[in-house]
Parts: C-alpha cells; sequence; structure tokens
C-alpha cells in the first residue's frame, strides 16, 4: 500500500484451496484467487473517489476461469452526532469478462463504522486532520 496526500493506492492478492477433494463435475476441490486492486483519491471535506474491483479467478473451472470488473465507487466519511466516524461507499461495476453464467454488473455498498484503539498514554484521535 502507497498513501500520500491525496492518494491510497495497492493491491490485495488472496488464495484458497482445498486439500483432497474430488476434481470432476460437481466434486468438492477448489482453488479460487482474489486480487483487488485499490485506488482513492480523497477530494477533502470527507469525500473520495477511487476504484477498488475485486478480480476472481476459479482455477478448477471448466471454460472461463476469470471475473473482471471495471468501475468506480463514490464515498463520504462523515462523524454521527460529530463524535462517531462513519464511512459511506457506492460503487458500480460492469463485468466485461466473466464466467458463463457470471453477473454482468456489481453494486458494491458500504456502511463502515470505524472505531481506533488507543495506545496506554496516547491522546485519542478518532480521524486524521483533514478527513473530518
Amino acid at each position: 500500500m502507497k498513501t500520500t496526500r491525496h492518494i491510497v493506492t495497492g493491491v490485495l492478492i488472496n488464495n484458497v484451496w482445498s486439500f483432497g477433494g474430488t476434481s470432476r463435475s460437481g466434486g468438492t476441490r477448489y482453488s479460487v484467487m482474489t486480487l483487488q486492486p485499490f485506488f482513492t483519491y480523497n477530494l477533502g471535506e470527507g469525500w473520495a473517489v477511487g476504484t477498488s474491483p475485486i478480480l476472481t479467478a476459479d482455477w478448477y473451472a471448466n471454460g472461463d476461469k476469470w471475473t473482471v470488473p471495471v468501475g468506480a465507487q463514490v464515498s463520504k466519511l462523515f462523524k454521527l452526532g460529530g463524535k462517531l466516524p462513519i464511512n459511506l461507499l457506492l460503487g458500480a461495476y460492469y463485468n466485461p469478462i466473466r464466467e458463463r453464467y457470471g453477473s454482468t454488473w456489481n453494486i458494491r455498498s458500504q456502511i463502515a463504522i470505524i472505531f481506533r484503539c488507543r495506545l496506554p498514554g496516547e491522546r485519542f484521535s478518532s480521524i486524521p486532520p483533514g478527513l473530518s
């Protein structure tokens, strides 16, 4: 992950697989990867725009293995009651590459309540300066 004053960018990679199982049609063997590059530009006053598609690959699938979304999202960070930080996000992603019966579009919505743990002796600040 890389962070500058206005930009947050990076990538998350995950692969989950089974040990054992059967690989025939309807079998229980699996190996699935998710790849999530992300880019966010902070506009100020809690607003941000960016993209965070979740690409998937089903390594044991017959035929189409990949789902590759393309899209964008917008988010707003604010304090509920002037104290509790909340992040609201809404995004839309089109899947030009997808499994045969995969979805054409995905809508992503998120409500995140942000809690910060305070270390002993540390002064409490719920939101970094510039994001409040």
